[in-house]
Parts: structure tokens; sequence; C-alpha cells
């Protein structure tokens, strides 16, 4: 099975927030029912390689994995001010 999602979204974190918070997947059945999940941090993400790979353990030692590629656009506001003596 394979899905093919463009998310778009705006947010602001220091570096040491980000070693602090995690995409979380989790993967469902059609009636909901929860049947894998992955954290993964979100420093690794910002900082690792464009393309993501991991695997995802579901009930009966089943093991699968989840790919995406993920960019991550980086804008910086600078103010620099003169200090006169």
């Amino acid at each position: 099975m394979q899905w093919r999602i463009n998310e778009s979204f705006d947010f602001q974190m220091t570096e040491y927030e980000l070693r602090k918070q995690f995409l979380e997947v989790s993967i469902l059945k059609e009636d909901g029912e929860q049947v894998g999940n992955i954290k993964i941090n979100l420093f690794l993400i910002a900082t690792g390689p464009f393309h993501q790979d991991f695997a995802i353990h579901f009930p009966q030692n089943r093991i699968g994995r989840i790919e995406f590629d993920l960019k991550i656009s980086q804008i910086i506001d600078l103010k620099i001010e003169s200090l006169e003596s």
C-alpha cells in the first residue's frame, strides 16, 4: 500500500525545542484501530537526510517500513542595529 500526501505548515522552534519535539505517525485500520506507530525526533528530521526510512513494528511481530521525503526551509529574520559610541 502506498500513499502520496503533501502537507505544508509553518512553525517556529529553537534548536533546543526541536530536540524535545517529535513527529508521531500512527497506522490505523479502516475501523480506526491503531496497529502501528512511530515517533521521530524533529531535530533528526531537520538535520538528517532528505529521504527518511524507518521500521514500524506491528502486532504479531510483523515489521513494515515508512519512507518519506521531507524538505524543511529556513527563514531567518535578522535585525542589525548600529551602536554609536
